[in-house]
């Protein structure tokens, strides 16, 4: 379904279980992050965007006053938006429909659950890791650099072109392009320490 995302993992502060999604069996040998049909960056940024906003069966927030961290994994340049289906030609334009929810999530405060302002500034952040497909012409990193970019820069592309990307303008802890397994680890390993040094 490519409109569609799924929540697999709910807020957790255990490492062991965060770091088997991304292992061959997943966690507890019962799940695993999976693929197919297409790549909707939108949906996935949106439902997060989402359940960061949503409430439990006893009506509290899911969140709490701590800061919160996303990490964006995707292994493909989105080739479909939400309600539709543009394939590798409309990379642009399902880039373009990612960005709202992005820039939702890293803007969110969760003590007050909207938008960061001076007095209560976001503790939200977004991370993004474009994983293990290439650089041609139909797996272009570039898209995640700007979105993450995008979303850092409070929706200002600067001098930037989408598409185009960048490696030297400030977002080198919080985009990474892993190509292979060393350099997702690393990507983590990274993420994970500046958590830690925030915190």
């Amino acid at each position: 379904e490519t409109n569609a995302a799924w929540l697999i993992q709910e807020w957790t502060n255990d490492f062991d279980e965060f770091k088997t999604h991304f292992s061959e069996t997943g966690y507890n040998n019962s799940r695993k992050l999976t693929y197919g049909g297409g790549t909707n960056w939108e949906a996935a940024l949106q439902a997060t965007y989402n359940y960061l906003n949503s409430k439990d069966e006893n009506g509290e927030y899911v969140t709490d006053d701590d800061p919160t961290y996303v990490l964006f994994v995707t292994d493909g340049s989105p080739t479909y938006r939400i309600n539709n289906g543009t394939g590798n030609s409309g990379y642009l334009t399902n880039y373009e429909a990612a960005r709202r929810p992005a820039l939702l999530i890293h803007n969110f405060n969760t003590k007050t659950h909207t938008a960061g302002t001076a007095d209560n500034p976001s503790n939200t952040s977004l991370f993004g890791i474009f994983a293990f497909n290439g650089t041609g012409t139909n797996n272009n990193p570039n898209y995640l650099d700007d979105l993450i970019y995008y979303a850092h820069n409070n929706g200002n592309m600067g001098s930037r072109t989408a598409g185009v990307g960048s490696n030297n303008d400030g977002i080198e802890d919080v985009y990474f392009n892993a190509q292979n397994q060393q350099d997702l680890q690393d990507a983590i390993d990274t993420i994970l320490q500046s958590i830690i040094d925030a915190v």
